[in-house]
């Protein structure tokens, strides 16, 4: 599966928009202006917005940061800009985005989970996530982090205004703190 078309382009200094046309047996798609409605290859009034692949049900929308970074939402992003200061602090260390995690591996399947963020702080790793809304998913997840995790999972959140807490750790069944 290849990248996703993007919904949106600027060519010329235009923003143009992704289209299709709804009129039966034309399949005209294409990068229109804002404000057309009308398509070029039947000339109806039928055109109507691509949405976007990566915009799932939850409408959340994709961010980037100051370095160029590309984060699932704003929430992850302003989360990933305050771990961004506290690596060039010196607070936390080896930190890395997107780390993938085998929870369960058996003959049938494996359930691998991707936590938003791992670092090192004092010592320990640390695997968070930023979270806006829980879906089933992550529940799942959830429980099976705190069954077989490889260490503690932060769950963090919006608090009151923009500030950023963590609402909750889970630390695996077993699990025993291991310093690095």
């Amino acid at each position: 599966m290849g990248r996703p078309i993007p919904t949106q382009v600027i060519r010329n200094g235009e923003k143009l928009f992704l289209k299709e046309c709804t009129t039966p047996g034309c399949k005209y798609v294409g990068y229109v202006s804002g404000g057309c409605v009308r398509c070029t290859k039947c000339d109806g009034n039928s055109l109507k917005y691509v949405r976007s692949a990566k915009q799932g049900r939850i409408k959340s929308k994709r961010s980037i940061d100051n370095e160029g970074r590309a984060y699932q939402s704003s929430l992850e992003r302003d989360r990933g800009v305050q771990l961004q200061q506290l690596h060039a602090a010196g607070e936390i260390s080896d930190l890395s985005y997107q780390p993938g995690v085998t929870l369960l591996d058996t003959p049938v399947g494996r359930q691998r989970y991707k936590p938003d963020f791992t670092y090192i702080e004092n010592g320990e790793r640390i695997w968070e996530d930023a979270k806006g809304h829980e879906t089933e998913t992550f529940i799942i997840n959830r429980k099976l982090w705190s069954l077989f995790g490889p260490g503690p999972l932060r769950i963090t959140k919006r608090g009151h205004g923009k500030s950023i807490v963590v609402a909750e750790t889970i630390i695996p069944k077993g699990y025993e703190r291991r310093l690095i």
